[in-house]
């Protein structure tokens, strides 16, 4: 699950230029890490990253997508 559905885990404080991604789902749930609180917040909140987990260990393969391949499968089965 780490790292292929919720990322981050062991990543090190990024360098010079990488600073300004966005706080990785791991240090989302996982507050503590002081270097990551100053970078800005992931696009999922941590029910959403929390309810993607779930579903990987249901078996959902969905939430081994990206969040833009999800919304374009989603978009895919409206049509």
């Amino acid at each position: 699950v780490w790292n292929v559905v919720a990322d981050g885990f062991g990543n090190n404080d990024p360098g010079s230029g990488r600073e300004k991604g966005r706080r990785s789902m791991w240090d989302t749930i996982h507050p503590g890490r002081r270097w990551a609180t100053a970078l800005p917040n992931n696009e999922l909140s941590v029910d959403e990253i929390w309810e993607k987990i779930n579903h990987a260990l249901a078996g959902d393969t969905t939430a081994f997508l990206s969040s833009e391949d999800q919304l374009a499968e989603a978009q895919s089965d409206d049509d």
